[in-house]
């Protein structure tokens, strides 16, 4: 279960820490690998098995990658085919699929966006790897990742300064129970107007905060408190920051 929560929280916060130089690494990784021949390729498909243009495959080096963070390796954008390929050097890897409705290669996973739920081992000795991957939508993903959940629901709001300004940037986070560890749940950025939506089970009650994220860890900014999400979408659910806009808690 923690498992697949770690994943799912992934699934939503992955991207929202890749930066300019994950596409400079993963270029001088591809270029040096291509001599090689050997990489993963395959097709992206959506939920009906039809073929997906604009999606992008990323590849991380070892079998227990940080998902969260920048990735080794990027495909190029899938065509109309769906098809991409990944030059990789020897090695074990893990890959995944994503697409962006705004069309960008890195960022934060949003609500219309689409990634795949399974994140194969992949072993390169050689030769290229067949692989294929199917995505579906934000919120399908989420309950592909924990089939005992059965029905989720949307918390959304705005996070606010003390000051009363939106908070642009942020992640809202909620724990199960006790605020410790990394978060069961995690929202993509806040946008320019402090907006953000976070999806949590059905029935249950979290902690929930706001936190800036990284790939060093994240560090809690607010708290709201325990929020009920008793089965229906919440509105209005207000996150402010300490009044010095400094860290409540930190996790490394």
């Amino acid at each position: 279960m923690k498992l697949a929560l770690a994943l799912a929280a992934a699934l939503l916060a992955s991207g929202a820490v890749f930066a300019a130089q994950a596409g400079t690494a993963a270029a001088q990784g591809a270029l040096s690998a291509a001599q090689s021949a050997a990489g993963l390729d395959g097709v992206v498909t959506g939920p009906s098995g039809s073929p997906v243009e604009g999606a992008y495959v990323y590849v991380y080096t070892g079998e227990f990658p940080a998902l969260g963070t920048p990735p080794d390796f990027v495909s190029g954008r899938t065509g109309a085919d769906g098809r991409f390929m990944v030059y990789l050097p020897k090695g074990t890897y893990v890959a995944f699929a994503r697409k962006k409705a705004d069309g960008e290669r890195f960022g934060p996973l949003d609500k219309d966006d689409f990634a795949s739920t399974e994140r194969p081992v992949v072993d390169i000795a050689g030769g290229m790897v067949k692989r294929d991957f199917r995505l579906y939508g934000l919120r399908e993903a989420f309950s592909m990742l924990n089939p005992e959940l059965k029905r989720l629901v949307v918390i959304k709001g705005i996070i606010r300064e003390a000051g009363g300004r939106p908070a642009v940037g942020l992640c809202a986070v909620a724990f199960k129970g006790a605020a410790a560890g990394m978060p069961d749940y995690i929202s993509s950025p806040s946008d320019e107007k402090g907006r953000y939506e976070i999806y949590v089970p059905a029935g249950s009650k979290v902690a929930l905060g706001a936190a800036e994220v990284g790939p060093g860890g994240f560090r809690i900014m607010g708290w709201r408190g325990d929020v009920s999400a008793a089965g229906e979408d919440l509105r209005g659910v207000s996150i402010v920051l300490s009044k010095k806009n400094e860290p409540v808690m930190e996790e490394k």
